[in-house]
């Protein structure tokens, strides 16, 4: 079981199985929501996801056409994304406690990485 939560501790999760994989994110919007170079996603079934503490607190942006950022709205971190319906959740990789026990295979949106990095 993988185990995380923001910096203040107010919005938790627990991940009650394997991820399927882990990406690096090196679109603009991830690395301005992030402040990094990249952000580092584990997609996992969201069958085994769920939230142990702050679920309705937490803030929900659209930040493109296409995709929400979700945050804690005390602390300001990134949390994971779990659409209703959607076929994966992906969990925030910098929030999760535990060695999840595979490494990064995907480098996406590499095109649009950071001219400094």
């Amino acid at each position: 079981m993988l185990t995380g939560a923001c910096l203040c501790g107010d919005v938790t999760f627990e991940v009650d199985g394997d991820l399927i994989e882990i990406a690096h994110c090196h679109c603009s919007v991830c690395r301005k929501f992030h402040g990094s170079a990249y952000a580092s996603f584990g997609a996992v079934d969201p069958k085994i996801f769920r939230w142990t503490l702050g679920a309705d607190e937490i803030v929900h942006y659209q930040s493109s056409e296409h995709g929400f950022r979700h945050f804690c709205p005390r602390c300001g971190s990134g949390v994971p994304a779990n659409p209703e319906g959607g076929s994966v959740a992906l969990v925030t990789m910098g929030s999760v406690a535990e060695d999840p026990g595979i490494r990064p295979t995907l480098h996406i949106f590499a095109g649009s990485k950071a001219p400094w990095h």
